[in-house]
């Protein structure tokens, strides 16, 4: 324990100084700790943002990419089901005419 009693003027004062000094210091680390964590939490959430906005863009091109392979494949198979009943009616008019020419 110290005796603050036994202390010179002088020596309180270097004492008190010495704490003021210290306060300021832990106040100026404590400011810059401060600026630095909004600093990184700033760029951080740019990046946020980005991402973000990113995802957005590939979400609406993969819909897009969905809706095109939906569309093909409902084109297909209209495709496939005319194709199948013009050859049912080539098949038809075939077996027609051959009807026809073996009367």
């Amino acid at each position: 324990m110290t005796d603050y009693a036994a202390m010179t003027q002088e020596e309180l004062a270097a004492l008190v100084q010495a704490r003021d000094d210290s306060m300021v210091a832990l106040k100026n680390k404590t400011k810059d700790f401060v600026a630095k964590s909004r600093a990184e939490k700033t760029e951080l959430q740019g990046q946020l943002d980005t991402a973000k906005a990113k995802i957005e863009d590939y979400t609406s091109k993969l819909m897009r990419a969905k809706e095109l392979v939906v569309a093909s494949k409902k084109e297909a198979a209209d495709a496939k089901e005319a194709a199948a009943g013009a050859a049912a009616a080539a098949a038809a008019a075939a077996a027609t005419t051959a009807a026809a020419t073996s009367d």
